[in-house]
C-alpha cells in the first residue's frame, strides 16, 4: 500500500472512542430493534470520515474530513444504513430510501445527468412513485441494488462491468427493476454489493451473481463478466442453501443452512499458500464451530458463529 496508508495509532484510536463517549452522554438514544423486524420509534445517523463527494451528509462540509461523529440531519427514523465507494444510502422504516454523496455514474438513483452530487440525504423518488418498499439495500464502488418487499431487485449507478444485471454495460441514473424469470430465480431476499460484481440471495437459498469476473468473484469458474443474474452452480450442484451472503471489494462469501462458510475471488491475504489467489469457484473454510455470518473488508475477513453452549 506505500507509506500513505498507515494503521492509526493508539492515540488517533483513543480519539475515536472518546468522541462516542460524549455522543452517547450528550444525546437520548431510543432502543433500535432489528432493522426489518420491528417499527423503531426513533433513530439518530452519525458519519465522519471523508466527505469530499458530500458522502458524509453534513450541510456544508462537502470539502471537508470529520474526525469525529457529526449528526447527520434526517428527521425519518431510519433502519439500514450503507456506504459505497464515495455515496451513501439510508433505508427508512416506511421502506423509502435516500441517497447522498456522488452520483456521477447515477448511484445516487435521483440526479439528472447534469448534476453530479448530493451533499445532503435526498429521497430516491422514483421507488416512491412505483409504490416501491424497499426491505434492504446495498451500495457497491459506483452502484446501488435495492431488494423490494415483493422479493424484486432493483439496480441503478454504474453498470460498465454488468453489476447492475440489467444484460448491458450501460449505465442507470435511476431505479431499474431487473427483469428476471420468477419460476428460475424465485424471490431475492438480500443482496450485497463489490466494487463491481453483486450477489443476491433468493428465498431457495439459492446464490446469484453478476458483475465483474475478472478475480473469480462471481463464483462461475471463470473469470468472464456477467452480464444478467446469474445462479452459482456449485451451490446447486451439491444441494447446498444458502441463508448469508457478503462482497467484498474483489471477493465473496455465503453462508449455508449447516453453518459452513465459503469464499471465492480474489485472496492474496485469505486463501492458504496451497491454493491460488483467484479462487473462482466456492471454497469451503473449515471451523469447529457453525459459522451464522462472515463480513468482508479490502482484504480480510470476519466470521462470526452461532450461539455456543457449553
Amino acid at each position: 500500500y506505500g507509506s500513505r496508508h498507515l494503521a492509526p495509532d493508539f492515540k488517533r484510536r483513543q480519539l475515536i472512542f472518546d468522541s462516542f463517549q460524549r455522543l452517547f452522554q450528550n444525546a437520548t438514544y431510543i432502543s433500535e430493534p432489528h432493522p426489518i423486524s420491528s417499527n423503531p420509534k426513533g433513530t439518530m445517523l452519525y458519519s465522519w470520515g471523508a466527505g469530499y463527494h458530500g458522502q458524509l451528509g453534513l450541510t456544508g462540509s462537502r470539502k471537508k474530513c470529520r474526525q469525529e461523529p457529526a449528526l447527520v440531519q434526517f428527521s425519518e427514523p431510519a433502519v439500514l444504513v450503507a456506504c459505497g465507494g464515495f455515496h451513501s444510502a439510508i433505508l427508512t422504516d416506511e421502506g423509502k430510501v435516500y441517497t447522498f454523496g456522488d452520483g456521477r455514474y447515477g448511484q445516487l438513483g435521483n440526479l439528472l445527468r447534469k448534476d453530479n452530487m448530493l451533499s445532503v440525504p435526498h429521497l430516491v423518488d422514483q421507488l416512491v412513485t412505483e409504490q416501491v418498499v424497499v426491505t434492504q439495500l446495498a451500495c457497491g464502488q459506483y452502484h446501488t441494488a435495492a431488494v423490494t418487499s415483493l422479493g424484486r431487485l432493483y439496480t441503478w449507478g454504474s453498470g460498465r462491468h454488468g453489476q447492475l444485471g440489467h444484460g448491458t454495460r450501460l449505465d442507470e441514473r435511476f431505479p431499474r427493476k431487473i427483469e428476471v424469470d420468477t419460476n428460475k430465480f424465485g424471490s431475492f431476499s438480500l443482496v450485497s454489493c463489490g466494487d463491481r460484481h453483486t450477489i443476491v440471495l433468493n428465498d431457495r437459498g439459492d446464490v446469484i451473481t453478476f458483475g465483474s469476473g475478472q478475480h473469480g468473484q462471481l463464483g462461475h469458474q471463470n473469470s468472464a463478466d456477467r452480464l444478467f443474474p446469474c445462479t452459482v452452480s456449485y451451490f446447486k450442484s451439491t444441494a447446498v442453501r444458502c441463508v448469508s451472503i457478503e462482497a467484498g471489494a474483489t471477493l465473496s462469501a455465503a453462508v449455508t443452512s449447516e453453518g459452513e462458510l465459503y469464499v471465492w475471488g480474489f485472496g492474496e491475504s485469505i486463501h492458504p499458500k496451497s491454493v491460488a489467489n483467484v479462487v473462482d469457484c466456492p471454497r469451503h473454510v473449515p471451523f469447529k464451530e457453525k459459522i451464522k455470518q462472515a463480513a468482508i473488508g479490502q482484504a480480510h475477513i470476519l466470521a462470526l458463529t452461532g450461539m455456543i453452549r457449553p
